[in-house]
């Protein structure tokens, strides 16, 4: 038995030669970074700067939401590029996380949560490095 090699798929024209079950699983994965990144910014990031206790700390948030807003934009272009339709990348369609339910009350909690969440995004995101559309 010998071993396929796996396509590499890195422009949007290559990818719409793809067959529809590979199309829509990047398409998933692009959609759901894009909107949990938005919907994070706007209910978890931005809400913790009101909660930083000292201006540094407030600057230092803002900074995170500012790259969490970036994370979003460069995923919406991709998506933009490789066809999404926009009504799928609102969050009012596509139901962000479940971490994002969670009602932030203070600093610590924003703290915390967002090193675990932001690790485990690290851990899920790290398989995509092996991924063959680039």
């Amino acid at each position: 038995m010998s071993a396929t090699a796996a396509v590499e798929v890195k422009t949007a024209a290559e990818l719409a030669l793809q067959p529809q079950e590979y199309r829509g699983a990047v398409q998933k994965i692009v959609i759901s970074h894009a909107v949990n990144e938005l919907y994070g910014a706007e209910v978890f990031d931005e809400p913790a700067i009101k909660l930083a206790p000292t201006p540094y700390a407030k600057w230092l948030t803002c900074r995170v939401a500012m790259e969490e807003y970036h994370h979003h934009v460069r995923f919406k272009a991709l998506a933009d590029e490789i066809g999404v339709a926009p009504e799928r990348m609102d969050p009012k369609n596509k139901r962000p996380l479940s971490i994002f339910e969670f009602e932030l009350k203070t600093w610590p909690e924003f703290c915390v949560i967002k090193a675990i969440a932001d690790y485990a995004e690290i851990l899920q995101v790290e398989d995509l490095l092996h991924c063959s559309f680039h």
